[in-house]
């Protein structure tokens, strides 16, 4: 057991080398110990039964992936050259950075200094910021034009705060810039990958028993299940965050309607892999895209389900491929108000108080491959999702509790929108809660660059931290109950523009099992302009002056409510709603 011994020395001045704690240098040197002899026990016994000396092989592999280990180290330090988003979309995401200064605090901006205060903070500072938020650089390598607009950016943060920084610079004062910042990770022994390979290996044939199958789509994989062939729901595009990959969501994906067709689609840059390199926002693009192409998805689009990092990348696709994107479910969004120094400081530079939040960091955020995708490949540009820039119909699940994203400061910001108003009631079915503690639902009708009638939902979820919302049985089922509602409420667009999902064929293949055989094809190019009561049932006396439309339309949301489907508490059946 040479090997072990040298090994563990050898990590052990390793890490004094790189400045760790003492105490952590002695918990490795028992762990050591209890190791090699351990090790030394097996080694004997594996021996006379299978005659290979199974402990030896893997501590010389071992051995080996330490090396690898400090190359691929040094390797990721190296700079990612960004490519820039052109000036209006600057311009655009940087009037929307004071809005939220103006109206949060500034310590939307101290924080990305690690909260100091203003009185310290120089304009040459502010400068060395600015350069890395705008083009991903340092002052030095500003060409003239791009030096000015940082000035220009300077001079409106200054009157959005009301406060003129001191000129020259402050050395003590340093702001987070992730990409430029040296990457911090955290050795993980051989046997963790391993973990994880046979972990991914079992996971993947519980997947195909659900009914999924593998398939490829340029360099992404993707695991897709057909719908039933009459089904009209809408079909689901759903993207992961950090862990172990789509096994972590299979609870909440089970939740999903048999006759619905599914997708999921891996991110393995994220999935605690060796040597996986995230792609360029528009490369990947590009693949949902071909995927959703290869299955006759393109034109109709699909809703897109993101939990966490997998919500930036529904940010791209609407970004740049905005009409695949029909309605979309965020679940704990890293995307939203990424202005704030919250995710960035609370995930890759502060040491969480709590326990779960430790953890978290320890398994995920400081892995090597996380690591590099947080730091050089996560530029907050590309990765922010405006409100302008939200689909139709969308649905947003906020984490009360949550230790990485600002919950609250998003909550905010929603409320702040213009055309956005606020109420607080039950669950969906007007019973109480279910959980931790009752909810807040936050309902906003948007008239914005989608049209009158789009319109966003969001979840309050008390009580709740980041990564639970995977745990929660009664989550899975408020997420399926919006996803319902949005079914419902693409259905009625599909109605009104009289499109392929309002031939005469039966409406029970919306596919949410509700029993809608009875509906008939309703007349071509009618409009649903008319208010309906968020039942769907008019008092006594009024059904007789409805359309034919509107009566199929108050059949199909009577059936969700009579299921507990309707996410309206019978306390707010006299308000309105307009469609």
């Amino acid at each position: 057991m040479a090997n072990s011994v040298f090994l563990w020395i050898f990590t052990a001045v390793d890490m004094l080398c790189r400045g760790q704690r003492l105490g952590m240098v002695f918990n490795l040197f028992l762990l050591a110990c209890i190791f090699t002899v351990v090790g030394w026990l097996l080694d004997d016994i594996f021996y006379s039964i299978f005659k290979i000396k199974m402990f030896t092989t893997y501590l010389v592999c071992e051995i080996y992936f330490v090396i690898y280990y400090r190359w691929r180290r040094r390797a990721i330090q190296a700079f990612v050259k960004q490519k820039p988003l052109d000036k209006d979309q600057r311009r655009a995401l940087m009037e929307e950075w004071r809005n939220v200064i103006k109206h949060i605090g500034s310590d939307v901006l101290t924080g990305w200094f690690f909260q100091a205060k203003l009185k310290e903070i120089r304009r040459e500072n502010l400068v060395e910021f600015l350069t890395w938020a705008l083009f991903n650089t340092t002052p030095p390598r500003l060409t003239k034009e791009q030096a000015i607009e940082v000035c220009e950016e300077m001079v409106k943060i200054e009157e959005a705060i009301g406060y003129n920084f001191a000129p020259g610079h402050n050395p003590h004062v340093k702001c987070m810039r992730n990409s430029i910042d040296p990457v911090k990770t955290e050795y993980r022994p051989l046997l963790f990958y391993f973990a994880i390979w046979f972990q991914n290996i079992f996971s993947y044939g519980v997947i195909r028993a659900l009914g999924y199958k593998c398939k490829q789509a340029g360099p992404t994989r993707y695991w897709w299940r057909p719908g039933s062939p009459d089904s009209k729901a809408q079909p689901v595009v759903f993207l992961h965050g950090i862990g172990v990959g789509i096994s972590q969501n299979l609870p909440l994906l089970r939740k999903l309607h048999k006759d619905r067709e599914v997708f999921l689609v891996e991110l393995p840059w994220v999935c605690l892999r060796l040597g996986e390199t995230p792609p360029a926002p528009d490369e990947f693009v590009r693949t949902i895209e071909l995927m959703l192409s290869n299955h006759g998805r393109w034109n109709a689009g699909a809703c897109f389900i993101g939990h966490s990092y997998g919500t930036c990348a529904i940010a791209w696709v609407l970004r740049t491929r905005p009409q695949l994107v029909r309605s979309m479910v965020l679940i704990e969004p890293v995307c939203l108000l990424l202005f704030s120094y919250h995710v960035c400081y609370n995930f890759l530079y502060n040491p969480n108080n709590k326990l779960w939040g430790r953890t978290a960091m320890w398994l995920a955020g400081s892995e090597m491959s996380v690591a590099y995708a947080l730091t050089r490949h996560f530029w907050w540009q590309s990765n922010t999702l405006l409100v302008s820039d939200f689909p139709k119909y969308a649905s947003i699940f906020l984490s009360a509790d949550d230790f990485i994203i600002p919950s609250k400061y998003i909550r905010k910001w929603l409320s702040l929108h213009p055309r956005c108003n606020e109420y607080t009631g039950k669950t969906p079915c007007g019973e109480e809660e279910k959980g931790p503690s009752p909810s807040t639902h936050l309902r906003y009708e948007e008239e914005g660059s989608h049209g009158p009638k789009s319109r966003i939902i969001v979840d309050w979820l008390e009580r709740v931290d980041h990564g639970f919302a995977l745990v929660w049985r009664y989550i899975h089922t408020r997420v399926q109950q919006r996803l319902f509602e949005l079914d419902e409420l693409v259905y009625k667009d599909d109605l009104a523009r009289g499109s392929t999902a309002s031939k005469c064929e039966p409406a029970h293949s919306l596919g949410l099992g509700l029993g809608w055989d009875s509906l008939l094809c309703p007349p071509p190019k009618r409009s649903t302009s008319r208010s309906i009561e968020r039942n769907g049932r008019h008092p006594r006396g009024v059904s007789g002056g409805r359309t034919h439309e509107e009566r199929e339309l108050g059949e199909i949301e009577g059936s969700i409510s009579s299921s507990c489907g309707s996410p309206f508490s019978p306390d707010d059946s006299d308000k309105k709603i307009f469609l």
